[in-house]
């Protein structure tokens, strides 16, 4: 007899599609005719930090802020029945305090015989963030090893001053010789503790569970200190935030030397600062990883044009007093962290941002 033959399922294609559509790369939003979400595929929930539960419904006007330039878009391509596109486009999300660079295309289309619009969105700040990424581990590498033989060379003869300067100030019954010796040995007190963190010493715990608020509070009222109360930085603070993976002594370090950055780039009587912290996700070295990010933002003039491309590297900097060693140490603790570091700059308006990854082991001590 001849073999039966065997039914085959029917391809429910529906499933295939909607599966493709959402692990698409390009952010994909359906808005019905009064701009309120339909759909979200997952790299949109990424990029406007939301979720498809959430949003379903919800005005594409609270999901961005003050976008005027979206809004009339949509309402021009069900208008005039065609496609637009934005270029460049600033996008504010409320929802994390953050600015996001955008293409965008709005198509008008018909579901169920109702007038609908399609974005597809795709994100040229995260494009430039994994060139950048790439571009500054390579910097990285060599401005460590730079910095490092800096130290070392620097270290020895800092031991010989002030091994000298003790012995002086032994032999010498003179009160004005002795305070000589005691400027000495405080400089190079001053100097050595420089060198130490240039070192960065290799064998700290760098797994510990941070809790990032009590390491901005401890930095924040010790610059408030050293300004003796003149300048008040302002605290914008998501209380929800897991615990950060890192080493306390080495993020005092760093937020130390961003947010002295920021004091000295601001005038004293209309200084600005803000801290800032959010959740967020990083899509430049794995998808869709959730870290905590911190902001320093002030309201300065801004990094000089000549220097935003080197403003990482040793011994560039545009402060007449600066040393240009605390940006590139500040970079060499978070590209040690696991973290990012980047920053936007303009007249009035220059943010430094840390990218910070999450504690995600269940043992560890909270600092």
């Amino acid at each position: 007899m001849p073999a039966l033959a065997k039914s085959i399922p029917p391809i429910d294609y529906s499933n295939i599609y909607e599966n493709l559509l959402h692990n698409q790369a390009t952010c994909i939003v359906m808005l019905d005719n009064q701009f309120c979400v339909q759909y979200l595929n997952e790299a949109a929930e990424s990029l406007l930090q939301t979720s498809v539960k959430r949003s379903i419904g919800v005005a594409l006007s609270t999901l961005v802020k003050d976008d005027d330039q979206l809004l009339t878009a949509c309402q021009r391509a069900l208008e005039h029945h065609c496609e637009i596109r934005l270029r460049n486009h600033l996008m504010l999300l409320p929802a994390i305090v953050q600015e996001k660079t955008i293409n965008c295309i709005v198509t008008p289309f018909e579901q169920d015989s109702e007038p609908h619009v399609l974005l597809e969105c795709q994100e040229n700040e995260a494009l430039v963030k994994i060139t950048r990424d790439e571009e500054f581990m390579e910097r990285q590498h060599s401005n460590r090893e730079l910095i490092r033989g800096m130290a070392h060379e620097i270290r020895n003869p800092l031991g010989g001053i002030r091994g000298a300067a003790q012995l002086m100030a032994e032999e010498t019954g003179s009160e004005q010789f002795l305070e000589y010796t005691r400027i000495i040995i405080q400089e190079t007190d001053r100097l050595t503790e420089l060198v130490n963190r240039m070192q960065a010493d290799a064998r700290v715990d760098l797994d510990q569970s941070i809790n990032i608020h009590s390491v901005i509070e401890d930095v924040r009222h010790l610059v408030e200190a050293e300004n003796n109360g003149r300048l008040s930085i302002q605290q914008d603070y998501d209380p929800s935030l897991p615990n950060v993976k890192g080493n306390r002594d080495l993020l005092v370090q760093a937020l130390l030397n961003v947010i002295r950055n920021a004091v000295e780039a601001v005038d004293s009587d209309s200084g600005e600062i803000i801290l800032r912290t959010r959740i967020d996700r990083l899509t430049s070295d794995m998808p869709r990883k959730q870290v905590v990010r911190v902001e320093v933002q002030d309201n300065g003039a801004g990094v000089p044009a000549e220097l935003t491309n080197r403003i990482f590297d040793p011994m560039v900097t545009s402060k007449p007093t600066g040393s240009g060693l605390g940006l590139p140490i500040t970079a060499e603790i978070i590209t040690r962290l696991d973290g990012v570091m980047d920053f936007k700059t303009r007249p009035g308006k220059t943010v430094f941002r840390l990218y910070l990854p999450v504690f995600e082991r269940n043992e560890g001590v909270e600092t």
